[in-house]
C-alpha cells in the first residue's frame, strides 16, 4: 500500500488556526495559483479572530467536514495531524499529518498520484 503522503506544520501558539487545529484534529493545505496568490497572501496577514478568512473565496468540505478549503485553488489538501509536538512558543503539527484527501483537478496531475507543479500557475 502507498504511503498518501504527510504534512507538517509549525506555528505559534497564539495563532487562531492553531486553536482551531487543536479543537478539530484537521487542517487543509490548499496552493493558489498566481492569480490567486496575493488575494491568498492577504489572508496570511490578517487574524481569524477578526475576520473571516474564508469570506473572499467559495469554500468547501471534503471527507474531513472540518478542514475547509478554498474552492479556487488548483491543489487542495485535508490532513489529520498524528501527533502535535510543544515547543515553549510554537507547535509542530503531524507525524506529520497524513494526507487524507487531495484534489488537483484538471491536468495538474502526473499519472494518477503526482501533482505537477509546473502546472498549477
Amino acid at each position: 500500500m502507498m504511503d498518501p503522503g504527510s504534512v507538517s506544520l509549525g506555528m505559534n501558539r497564539a495563532h487562531y488556526t492553531n486553536a482551531g487545529i487543536r479543537e478539530n484534529g484537521t487542517f487543509s493545505v490548499n496552493l493558489p495559483d498566481e492569480p490567486l496568490v496575493m488575494k491568498t497572501d492577504h489572508r496570511g496577514l490578517v487574524s481569524g479572530r477578526k475576520v473571516d478568512k474564508g469570506a473572499p473565496f467559495k469554500t468547501f468540505s471534503g471527507k474531513l467536514k472540518t478542514a475547509p478549503m478554498i474552492e479556487e485553488c488548483p491543489v487542495n489538501m485535508e490532513c489529520r495531524p498524528e501527533r502535535t509536538v510543544d515547543f515553549p512558543s510554537h507547535d509542530i503539527c503531524g507525524r506529520p499529518g497524513p494526507l487524507v484527501n487531495g484534489q488537483a483537478p484538471g491536468r495538474r496531475l502526473v499519472g494518477r498520484e503526482e501533482v505537477e507543479i509546473t502546472r498549477c500557475r
